[in-house]
């Protein structure tokens, strides 16, 4: 599997928790920008903006939020949408509230997207960006036509430290919004893309695995044993079975059994080395295809068979004696004029396989034949 480090996936009521939290803390902050400025109608909205935001948070942390969540996205959208308007009609374009308007739709969006289905999602999005653009129509149209209110009232305007400063809260506030969300979005992308390669690596190693012992399956041999033929490396082959699987099955039964079979195959995984594959043939049946010469290759399989001999297996106090018999097969015993005699292509991966897994075959059953528990080269 994957050694990839893996990326932290917030609780999307944490996260939401997260957002409303932060929005409650930019209210607090034009709260006190207001009061200093002395836009008491923008401080009193403000006021009741700060305690949605901390009830919506507080909300988060109770288990039945989710059956709110909508209508706390919905209220949360609606204050937005309307503190910016409001503050751009009552203050100008030149206070940059406006911006929050440009910025309200991805986090309205990503917020709605864990808590309901495509439907919905396409649904209350549209609605989201209609009422946002005809936010932001008001806001440019008013003050194309009639100004901003401050101005059309007489009262008291913002001076133009005060236009900067308000200018720059909010320019801060959004590129951190859109900085942050991006990055949100870049971690749970990264994420999900991790979850999704390591799903794939599982079907992959199912697909190339047996299920009980780990070894490969019939269905991966092949790749294996034709990229080995194209790379003319000399290589031997060793088919075991299993010694007396049927008694041990009929006498302690079938989970034993799988248990016998676990440990032998935990022995060859351990003796064989990566470049080398070990294959379940059949039931109790294990091929081992390795690379090197004859004499390696036996002395490996003759260690297996030691090992799988010395295993102390015990069910509800009974030892289990297991052994294994191997047929072992050299590649130079393939003859390439006794496969074109008898009409076979030479060169063909499937019938070089098949005819060294025969000859392989042919040596086990002379072992079982004559005392079992052996190699037989």
């Amino acid at each position: 599997m994957s050694d990839e480090k893996k990326l932290p996936v917030l609780d999307k009521n944490l996260k939401f928790q997260i957002i409303l939290s932060a929005t409650a803390f930019m209210h607090l902050t034009f709260l006190t920008v207001f009061l200093f400025t002395e836009r008491y109608m923008m401080m009193t909205f403000n006021i009741f903006s700060v305690i949605l935001y901390a009830a919506g948070a507080i909300c988060c942390i109770n288990k039945s939020f989710e059956k709110h969540s909508i209508g706390w996205i919905i209220a949360t959208f609606s204050e937005i949408v309307l503190h910016a308007t409001l503050c751009t009609i009552m203050m100008g374009l030149e206070v940059f509230f406006f911006l929050y308007l440009m910025v309200i739709i991805p986090v309205a969006g990503y917020s709605i997207f864990f808590y309901v289905d495509k439907k919905s999602f396409n649904k209350l999005t549209g609605i989201f960006t209609v009422v946002t653009i005809l936010a932001i129509t008001v806001c440019i149209v008013f003050e194309n036509v009639f100004g901003f209110v401050y101005e059309l009232a007489g009262w008291k305007e913002l001076s133009d430290g005060e236009i900067r400063l308000m200018q720059i809260i909010n320019i801060a506030f959004t590129v951190v919004v859109l900085f942050s969300f991006t990055f949100l979005f870049y971690i749970e992308n990264r994420s999900l893309i991790g979850q999704l390669n390591e799903i794939n690596q599982k079907l992959e190693f199912t697909a190339a695995h047996d299920e009980l012992t780990g070894l490969f399956n019939r269905h991966s041999l092949w790749k294996y044993f034709y990229d080995l033929l194209e790379s003319k490396e000399h290589y031997c082959v060793a088919l075991g079975d299993l010694d007396n699987f049927k008694r041990i099955n009929d006498t302690y039964g079938h989970e034993c059994g799988d248990l016998v079979l676990k440990s032998v195959a935990e022995i060859i995984l351990n003796q064989m080395s990566k470049e080398n594959l070990a294959c379940r043939w059949g039931g109790e049946e294990m091929l081992l295809i390795m690379r090197g010469d004859s004499r390696e290759c036996f002395y490996c399989v003759e260690n297996i068979r030691k090992q799988i001999c010395g295993l102390d297996i015990i069910d509800e106090g009974r030892h289990v004696k297991v052994s294994m018999t191997f047929g072992f097969a050299d590649c130079n015993e393939l003859s390439r004029k006794v496969l074109e005699k008898s009409g076979q292509n030479a060169d063909d991966p499937y019938v070089c396989m098949d005819r060294i897994i025969a000859i392989a075959d042919k040596k086990l059953y002379s072992g079982k034949e004559n005392g079992k528990n052996v190699v037989v080269k």
